[in-house]
């Protein structure tokens, strides 16, 4: 397999640029055998260049794989850090993978649904239909600060309601008002819940009647 090389430095790196947020779900890189003290380190970020997860750290072997990293994101940076000297980063393939999700993603409409009200009765009163494939690209943080939403707290839980991703408008189940609350079950996700305390937010599409929209792989990019 092809790899390529940087210019000798201490912190060598190489960005992909996906020309706007993406929703990213997995990544996979491969690269050259890391010497000991060294580091690589990947890195998501959004249009502004924030980071929007934790640093991603690959292990010593030839392949680092993060699964469900699940997050809006323009920017994925792979940067080497070596503790003993100059040296270049060598790179050999990376993965990115977006949803398992139909259909296409620009066609995602999200809006914030009243107190009380379902996505269903949300999206139907703008003359939508709420797309239950879409919910995995809402379900983070990332989804309200795009949807001028201010968290002032935000939390990822496993907690069996219905009504997640949502904005806790009034104090429930421990919830301060004002945060912002996604689930790790997505068997959960639900276009019907509903909740006086939630404002949910709502993955919306336009459509024609007697349409069916089925899961399949939308996309996979490979770069260098």
């Amino acid at each position: 397999e092809t790899c390529y090389q940087s210019e000798v430095s201490s912190q060598s790196w190489w960005e992909a640029d996906l020309g706007s947020d993406q929703f990213i779900r997995d990544i996979v890189v491969f690269f050259k055998e890391l010497e000991e003290n060294d580091l690589l380190l990947v890195s998501v970020k959004d249009t502004h260049g924030n980071n929007v997860t934790e640093t991603l750290k690959a292990d010593k072997s030839l392949k680092s794989t993060w699964e469900a990293v699940n997050t809006l994101a323009r920017y994925v940076r792979v940067e080497t850090v070596s503790l003993k000297r100059a040296k270049r980063l060598t790179l050999c393939r990376v993965n990115i993978f977006g949803p398992q999700v139909w259909p296409k993603p620009h066609l995602l409409q999200t809006l914030v649904s009243d107190a009380g009200e379902s996505c269903s009765d949300s999206c139907t009163r703008h003359n939508m239909t709420c797309e239950y494939n879409f919910f995995p690209l809402i379900n983070n943080k990332m989804a309200f600060k795009q949807n001028s939403i201010n968290c002032t707290e935000y939390h990822d839980v496993e907690m069996y309601k219905d009504v997640f991703p949502s904005y806790v408008q009034s104090k429930d189940n421990g919830f301060v008002a004002g945060s912002c609350v996604t689930t790790k079950i997505n068997e959960l996700l639900s276009c019907s819940g509903r909740h006086t305390s939630y404002l949910r937010l709502c993955p919306c599409r336009h459509y024609r009647k007697g349409q069916v929209a089925l899961p399949v792989e939308l996309y996979f990019k490979t770069y260098i």
